[in-house]
């Protein structure tokens, strides 16, 4: 979970290692606080992600809606591709 104090003590290495540098448990904590952050963002993400419902054909009397976890976008073809 991100908090505050979490997000304070990441600045606060960061500034450190610009500055004066860290040392090998400070560094082994920054490399945990910013996984700790990185693993909160993608369980955000990931929620927000899964409440995503996408509908096919609207108009139609009974749409076609596929949950985002059923669905892979491909960026670099513009496809949508299912499983």
């Amino acid at each position: 979970m991100i908090t505050k104090e979490l997000i304070a003590r990441i600045n606060e290495l960061s500034r450190k290692q610009r500055s004066v540098g860290l040392t090998a448990e400070e560094k082994a904590e920054q490399a945990r606080v910013r996984r700790e952050y990185l693993d909160g963002i993608r369980g955000q993400l990931k929620g927000m992600l899964d409440n995503i419902e996408i509908v096919d054909a609207p108009q139609a009397a009974a749409p076609n809606i596929s949950r985002t976890d059923e669905v892979y976008f491909s960026l670099r073809q513009n496809k949508t591709l299912r499983h």
